[in-house]
């Protein structure tokens, strides 16, 4: 989900915002990680990586890509399953 949000932003706001997207009780389904963050860095790594990231959407293969660049959440089990969180931090230039 972070990487579909961030792909959707104009660059002029990406180049300021950091989207994070997880779970609370630290995995996402069948996987070892809570989430993800997405950036215009990330982004710009993940192209120099080759990651297609709309593929990895479509496909919904988003951990392989969070993965080739290391931007996957890893916080372990929490033993809390609240919520899902979604976020956005927007830093003014």
């Amino acid at each position: 989900m972070a990487i579909r949000i961030g792909m959707s932003l104009p660059k002029e706001i990406l180049n300021k915002t950091t989207v994070l997207c997880a779970g609370t009780d630290g995995e996402d389904g069948p996987t070892d990680v809570a989430g993800g963050f997405f950036d215009l860095n990330i982004m710009t790594r993940g192209h120099q990586e080759g990651v297609d990231f709309e593929s990895a959407i479509q496909n919904h293969s988003t951990y392989h890509a969070h993965d080739a660049i290391g931007s996957h959440l890893k916080t372990g089990w929490t033993g809390t399953n609240v919520a899902d969180i979604s976020m956005a931090l927007i830093r003014p230039l």
